[in-house]
């Protein structure tokens, strides 16, 4: 099988015009590096990885791959009205500027249109209009967190296993994402709708959604920032199909906005977990389900005052709502929603009392209250964002974060954790807002060189080394401008001579494609400036994550993801990162809940690798919940007459024992993910046992230590060197 139909590096060309140019049965359809291309009018058949012979991409079997690997020689590439059947996939773009119209891209095995790193400031990535049908994923944006990426308009349909996804978002760095999604119509067979992962400023809004088979969320929104989901749609098959899925997921998201989506048969419409602090909740209607809205028992989402949420179907469960999360009533006010009764039955749903056998008592949750501006959909203009509606979140709530009171019903320490971190980010940023609220002034205060402190001092400092000087981003969209204008003039001579081959332009396409050069080299410069800035920056984020001392897992496991990210960020590269893979993969199988933001991060990471990896966290967070639940009972009664010193330890720490006691002691030692990793007995009349930890790599571990058969005490050991 041949490498590739055409194959070029380094050029400005036009590729089909009048007729249609035909490429079949090879590795590539079209392969370009460092390229600027408009491909128009081509078909594509036949793409397939074909052995080793020409090396193991991952993007072989493309109808047209277009590749760089820096920013400063970054490629553009324009496809229009192209046919691409039966291949492993469709349009594949890297450190370049996509411009993706009216592809018809079917039996496509792998992803339809892929776009990797394009990451800079003068670029962007737009796929419209476009019919798509792919076993993998419809359109990927990946990494791409300095530039423009849109999906409108596309008609998609994924069809195989749980890892498919019509549209993907994965961010590595939530620095200053610009993500529109719109007006798709989109088919998952199997898998999701969209999902989104550790993304900031990330549109979704008028897109229909239908869950056709065996599937998982229709929109998935996790560890995103400032983000919108809007006026979707998402339709599934319940109860004809007893499947297990969502309508919209949303799992530890910071100043999220979801408003006016509408959500039908399915097994809940609408899902949240874990803290997501000021998350406006406005005017979303859940239909037929077994369960409109649904709270784990994680979950926190603010206080959702007269919000104009409909629930006007039919529930299997008898509940509208339900709230996981109700150990307290004070836990239950951290999502409180105020509602007008006199709206009635479709603004008020019936909730749990705790009447029946394994249901919470949500009393109070929904806090009726006559009067308010209930929030409407009805004549709104713009679903896109409403910066208007948006709000720091309720201050009552900040209170609690900051003074450490118990948010959740599980997995307790690890999620007051979750909600520090962000609250400390929050203050950070807006500090001048919060100045006449002592209790949060004392928290930004006290924190400033806490751990808290640190982790945000680091992911400032990650985020800063993608910042460019506004005067330098002018300076750049000024050559790109330019840029663009002379292309479109090496366009326009590429038809004219396709048309009438009696004309003459090639002197003049060559001083076009000189002053193109010229302009690509000024911004090559422009570029190389902001280099220093970010080598500086990565510096000193890596001293401040070095001095983070973490106490709980989530603290943990950002540490050590954050030393990866860094690297990988100094380099843009995975090989950088690949003898990491190991570390990354144990984090990110964890339970999110569990390990925190991290989860999140580490699985964009792995993605760079393996993008087909499904996270069961329905089973994982439900094990290690009764795990921590158990050892939660345990923590009520520990006694202080025992002690592991040191700890953090090294190469060895010691359980201790300030009174004698008589019979067996046997200390148990496992790791995050409940595999046991030393057991020792020993008699409790020594009151000592020295214990070797050269054995045992870096991380939190739990230890449980029972005397005569009964558990005395749990605690987390952390090996740290």
């Amino acid at each position: 099988m041949p490498r590739a139909c055409m194959e070029f590096n380094d050029v400005v060309m036009t590729i089909g015009d009048y007729q249609y140019n035909e490429f079949r049965n090879s590795n590539w359809g079209i392969y370009a590096v460092r390229s600027m291309l408009k491909v128009q009018k081509g078909r594509f058949y036949n793409m397939n990885k074909g052995g080793s012979l020409y090396g193991s991409a991952a993007h072989k079997g493309s109808a047209i791959v277009a590749e760089s690997k820096t920013a400063a020689k970054a490629g553009k590439l324009q496809v229009a009205d192209c046919l691409i059947d039966t291949c492993e996939h469709g349009i594949y773009t890297e450190w370049t500027t996509a411009d993706i119209n009216n592809v018809n891209a079917l039996h496509v095995t792998g992803n339809g249109s892929y776009h990797l790193y394009c990451n800079s400031v003068n670029m962007s990535t737009y796929v419209g209009a476009c019919n798509i049908v792919a076993g993998k994923s419809g359109i990927v944006f990946q990494n791409s967190e300095q530039a423009t990426m849109t999906a409108k308009n596309n008609t998609i349909k994924v069809t195989t296993g749980g890892s498919s996804v019509g549209i993907k978002i994965i961010a590595t760095n939530s620095n200053a994402g610009n993500y529109v999604l719109k007006g798709n119509v989109i088919e998952a067979a199997n898998g999701n709708g969209i999902t989104v992962n550790f993304a900031k400023n990330a549109t979704i809004f008028d897109n229909m959604i239908k869950l056709s088979g065996n599937t998982i969320n229709g929109i998935a929104l996790t560890g995103c920032d400032s983000s919108t989901v809007s006026c979707n749609t998402v339709i599934g098959r319940y109860p004809a199909v007893n499947y297990q899925n969502k309508g919209i997921y949303g799992s530890m998201n910071q100043k999220c906005y979801i408003s006016c989506n509408i959500t039908d048969s399915l097994y809940k419409g609408v899902h949240f977990s874990s803290s997501n602090i000021a998350t406006k909740f406005r005017g979303n209607e859940m239909k037929k389900h077994y369960i409109g809205l649904y709270l784990d028992n994680t979950a926190v989402i603010d206080t959702q005052s007269h919000a104009g949420n409909m629930w006007t179907g039919t529930y299997n469960s008898t509940y509208g709502a339900w709230n996981e999360n109700d150990s307290l009533t004070s836990q239950l006010f951290a999502s409180l929603f105020i509602v007008d009764p006199v709206l009635g039955a479709f603004y008020n749903p019936n909730i749990p009392l705790g009447i029946n056998p394994g249901e919470p008592n949500d009393q109070g949750w929904f806090d009726q209250i006559v009067g308010g501006n209930t929030y409407s959909c009805t004549g709104s203009l713009l679903c896109a964002d409403k910066p208007i509606e948006r709000s720091q979140g309720s201050g009552n709530l900040k209170e609690a974060i900051a003074s450490g009171d118990v948010l959740t019903t599980d997995y307790i320490d690890e999620s007051k954790s979750t909600a520090k971190l962000f609250l400390f980010e929050d203050l950070k940023k807006d500090s001048l807002l919060f100045s006449n609220n002592p209790v949060l002034m004392q928290f930004l205060s006290n924190n400033a060189t806490s751990v808290f402190g640190k982790l945000n001092n680091t992911k400032q400092l990650m985020q800063e080394s993608f910042t460019i000087d506004s005067l330098y981003i002018l300076q750049i969209n000024e050559k790109d401008s330019l840029l663009k204008i002379h292309l479109n003039n090496v366009k326009t001579l590429d038809s004219l001579a396709a048309a009438d081959s009696t004309i003459e332009n090639l002197t003049v396409r060559e001083n076009e494609i000189d002053i193109i050069a010229n302009i690509q080299q000024d911004i090559n410069n422009i570029l190389s400036i902001t280099i220093a800035n970010k080598v500086a920056k990565l510096n000193d984020a890596t001293t401040w994550n070095n001095a983070v001392q973490p106490n709980e897992i989530p603290e943990y496991n950002l540490k050590q993801v954050n030393d990866i990210n860094i690297i990988y960020e100094q380099t843009n590269s995975n090989d950088s990162i690949i003898q990491f893979y190991g570390t990354l993969l144990n984090i990110a199988e964890q339970c999110p809940q569990s390990g925190g933001m991290a989860v999140y991060v580490a699985r964009s990471l792995v993605a760079l690798f393996n993008d087909t990896i499904v996270y069961d966290d329905d089973n994982v967070c439900l094990q290690q919940g009764y795990f921590r639940l158990a050892q939660k009972e345990n923590k009520k009664s520990i006694p202080s007459d025992i002690a592991i010193i040191p700890n953090p330890a090294d190469e060895m720490t010691q359980i201790i024992l300030s009174k004698k006691q008589e019979g067996v002691c046997k200390v148990s030692i496992t790791d995050a993910y409940s595999k046991s990793v030393y057991t020792k007995e020993f008699d409790c009349k020594t009151q000592h046992l020295t214990i070797s930890t050269k054995g045992l790599v870096q991380g939190i571990y739990f230890v449980e230590i029972k005397i005569n058969g009964s558990t005395v005490k749990t605690a987390k050991l952390i090996i740290a060197r």
